[in-house]
């Protein structure tokens, strides 16, 4: 039996874009959901140590026992800023080539996120991330 060669590029093409079109979209969630599981753990601090933890406090992250929370959050801190470098290349790159599939308008609002997460790490107003990352 023989195939269309046009017709099967043109499958592979179209399978390309929703792979394509899923990573743009997951990788405008993904800083969102970070900040869920960092603030969450935060949370699982407060609730189990009665106070919350700022830069002052006398207690670590790892006297919690929340194993899977704080690998979560910690490879979250590593992987994000590799990520972020592919998703804007990928995601720039699909939004100039498929106009109507992601636009440019999409594109910025799918970037509030990750200005989110560098906003709250320079400014972080109650010192969170200072005692996550420095005081453990």
């Amino acid at each position: 039996m023989l195939t269309n060669p046009e017709h099967d590029a043109g499958r592979w093409f179209r399978v390309f874009r929703r792979i394509e079109t899923w990573f743009v979209y997951a990788g405008g969630a993904l800083p969102l959901l970070w900040l869920i599981a960092f603030y969450s753990f935060i949370v699982c601090v407060r609730l189990s140590a009665g106070v919350w933890p700022d830069s002052s406090a006398v207690f670590d992250r790892h006297s919690f026992h929340f194993y899977f929370h704080e690998l979560l959050v910690t490879s979250g801190t590593f992987f994000l800023p590799i990520f972020f470098v592919s998703w804007i290349v990928a995601s720039s790159g699909f939004a100039l080539t498929f106009p109507k599939a992601v636009s440019l308008r999409r594109f910025f609002i799918l970037l509030i996120p990750w200005c989110v997460i560098v906003a709250l790490v320079f400014i972080d107003p109650a010192s969170f991330m200072d005692w996550y990352f420095f005081h453990s």
